[in-house]
């Protein structure tokens, strides 16, 4: 009984604490593994203003829930034990509550071991930057789905801008999608100049010289200029 009290207390006082309250990895007792995890999903967690690591008491055992945040519809939350084996996953596409068969509402909050900063500006940019270059990606890989076979059926436009003023350069697509295509090129401009903008961006001044015309070779759109 004598060992038994003071370990009651400790995790009496855990369920107790207010969800709200954060505890870093080295003002917490956890296991190597445990903190080596927290360690590297802080590195790589990829929402900028959200995502945590709290620390559950689930089936008479601690687990420790990884949310990256809800930056993306299908994420998942990786439940681990102690020794850093994965239990399972909740959330996701199907919205998956259950832990071994067992809703994790059952699960009792200890306490929060690490939350991400919704104030990181680097954190912020980064993930704006990354969603600017899969935009303008998803363009290219629409345009790079049709072959160039003749060059009277394609046309161009100025993408992107520059801090300094001007276009990034010039993108050619085929006619027939000109009326799809034009409102994402535009909406990609946008963005980057309200990206430049905001961020204070700088970039150089060469002025992006317009192409002549499209040619096709092997089947692939190129810009004469």
């Amino acid at each position: 009984m004598k060992n038994f009290v003071p370990v009651f207390i400790v995790v009496l006082i855990g369920l107790t604490s207010c969800e709200d309250d954060v505890y870093s990895s080295d003002e917490v007792v956890v296991k190597a593994c445990v903190d080596a995890k927290i360690t590297d999903f802080e590195e790589k967690n990829i929402c900028s203003k959200s995502g945590d690591v709290k620390e559950y008491v689930f089936q008479n055992q601690q687990v420790y829930v990884f949310n990256p945040g809800d930056c993306g519809a299908d994420m998942t939350a990786e439940v681990i034990d102690a020794n850093c084996t994965t239990l399972g996953y909740l959330g996701g596409i199907t919205g998956n509550t259950k832990i071994n068969g067992v809703d994790f509402s059952n699960a009792s909050y200890v306490r929060t071991l690490w939350r991400k900063d919704p104030n990181n500006k680097q954190a912020i940019q980064q993930d704006e930057a990354t969603q600017l270059a899969n935009q303008k990606l998803a363009i290219e890989n629409t345009v790079a789905s049709y072959s160039c076979t003749n060059e009277s059926d394609w046309t161009f436009m100025a993408i992107g801008s520059k801090a300094c003023g001007g276009p990034e350069g010039y993108i050619a697509f085929p006619k027939s999608i000109a009326q799809t295509v034009m409102p994402q090129i535009e909406s990609y401009t946008q963005a980057r100049k309200e990206f430049d903008i905001k961020w204070g961006m700088a970039s150089d001044c060469a002025y992006a010289v317009p192409p002549s015309k499209v040619t096709c070779n092997n089947g692939k759109p190129e810009l004469v200029y």
